[in-house]
């Protein structure tokens, strides 16, 4: 099918795949593109997201490495994609993990995927260990112009895992604000659930987690170094 396609079209891009990852990845690909595309022309209509929504499972059919399913998968990724900083960073295996993450991450259903959604589908993915998160996290949030400082300063100081610990901090200050502020909106108070965090969710969210004072002193002077540490 792939030979007969590639012999009777002029779709440089599937031969140069072809030669690259050989006729398993370029089915791969045909198979995905004709999934996205409308009417013989790509479908403007359908977002990064939507795209690799459909690319994945159709990856997952074929008998490819991950290093092909990745030179397949970028064929649909956009310039600046973060899977792609990913693989650079740690190969194709780590970089797929993102994606699969990424894919799994518009809990909304808006067709968009935020920052905390992100931070969430990394911390409930199953397959992903500490390290993994961190490492996922911190090399597709890191451009040549911005990075998220704190992250770093956790990997800086504690490796990966590190950076989990933090994003899983995060998770759980929210979850206290969350909670107070819609307590507050029951009893007539006021509240702001998207409000942000104030130096009492961080501190539950320290006492929550598993750790020493001591790492509760040092993890409160990275996320919040102006606020009186009370550890």
């Amino acid at each position: 099918m792939v030979s007969a396609y590639l012999l009777n079209s002029s779709d440089d891009t599937a031969q140069k795949l072809y030669d690259k990852a050989g006729a398993e990845a370029t089915a791969a690909y045909l198979d995905i593109y004709t999934a996205t595309a409308k009417n013989g022309e790509d479908d403007d209509s359908a977002n990064q997201l939507q795209t690799l929504q459909t690319a994945l499972p159709v990856l997952r059919k074929y008998d490819m490495t991950t290093d092909q399913q990745m030179d397949v998968a970028s064929m649909f990724l956009q310039k600046a994609s973060p899977a792609i900083r990913v693989q650079e960073q740690y190969g194709s295996d780590m970089a797929l993990k993102y994606l699969d993450a990424y894919t799994k991450a518009d809990a909304d259903g808006n067709g968009k995927v935020s920052d905390t959604e992100f931070k969430n589908a990394l911390l409930q993915s199953p397959g992903l260990s500490d390290d993994d998160i961190g490492k996922i996290y911190l090399s597709s949030k890191t451009t040549d112009d911005s990075t998220d400082e704190k992250a770093q300063t956790f990997s800086a100081t504690y490796g990966p895992a590190g950076v989990t610990n933090y994003l899983y901090l995060q998770y759980l200050e929210r979850a206290y604000h969350t909670a107070e502020a819609n307590r507050k909106i029951a009893a007539g108070e006021g509240g702001n659930p998207d409000g942000s965090f104030n130096k009492s969710d961080l501190v539950n969210a320290l006492n929550y987690m598993n750790l020493t004072n001591e790492e509760r002193r040092a993890y409160f002077s990275i996320v919040a170094p102006t606020w009186k540490n009370p550890y």
